[in-house]
């Protein structure tokens, strides 16, 4: 909760959330979770910038659960389109969520253009909205595709994930200017495999966490990029719930070498 003390303006609500898996705390997550507060404070939106598996949807998702709000994560593709990506915020401004554009470079130039507008009017809406006497009372504004929408809360989050530096560069100026860019460096594998074996009780979780990194960087040097996937932080995540499995749900005894 460290980034969030840090920034008094935001709201913690008072979400329930079940006994489920976190993000490993690491320096990395903890700067990006610092700069997303502070954009959220400032109402403008993010665009994290990284490799496939550096963790970009996951920081935004877990910084969302740490603050008690319901995340929304919409999936973007070349088939998305200016309609459905405006009820997807409009609805984002009636219940007062958080939202993720996934993969937002995959969009179609002409809907990245509609989407700018769509969250400037949004983002103007939310300022509009902080500005008031009374901020706990709902307030309408016109969005800028007609509809009215009734905004409830100023903190909001508008998020999104774009695959690298090359696809954020691709963005029209009229997202970037809108979006604070946020790069993510591939975060420590070995420390990450380390702490979430540690937490399912592994006796030598570090020297486990060093050796499925490694595994990991031998599969990528001998077989090459992959077609759908890669040997990132999804097969890391993939290894660890394999092996942490037959110890969660069977409980047995098993020493920890036979179990990996």
């Amino acid at each position: 909760h460290y980034p969030l003390r840090r920034q008094r303006q935001m709201c913690i609500r008072d979400r329930f959330q079940r006994a489920c898996a976190r993000v490993v705390v690491t320096p990395l997550a903890t700067r990006c979770w610092l700069a997303l507060a502070q954009a959220l404070a400032l109402r403008i939106g993010c665009a994290l910038v990284g490799a496939p598996g550096s963790g970009k949807a996951g920081h935004a998702l877990e910084l969302g659960a740490l603050a008690g709000a319901f995340v929304v994560l919409a999936p973007c593709s070349a088939a998305t389109d200016a309609r459905a990506l405006g009820a997807v915020l409009r609805g984002v401004a009636h219940g007062a969520c958080w939202l993720v554009l996934d993969e937002l470079h995959a969009l179609r130039p002409a809907v990245l253009a509609a989407c700018a507008q769509l969250i400037a009017s949004l983002l103007g809406a939310l300022r509009a909205h902080a500005a008031l006497a009374a901020p706990g009372v709902p307030s309408a504004h016109q969005f800028v595709d007609g509809h009215a929408i009734s905004v409830h809360s100023a903190d909001l989050a508008v998020c999104a994930t774009v695959g690298g530096a090359r696809d954020a560069a691709a963005l029209p100026a009229s997202v970037r200017a809108h979006m604070r860019i946020i790069a993510l460096a591939a975060p420590d594998r070995a420390f990450v495999c380390g702490a979430r074996l540690a937490a399912a009780g592994f006796a030598h979780a570090a020297v486990l966490g060093r050796r499925v990194d490694a595994t990991l960087l031998l599969c990528a040097d001998s077989f090459g990029p992959l077609a759908v996937g890669d040997y990132g932080m999804r097969a890391c995540d993939t290894a660890i719930r394999t092996a942490v499995e037959p110890v969660s749900y069977t409980h047995l005894t098993l020493p920890t070498k036979r179990i990996v």
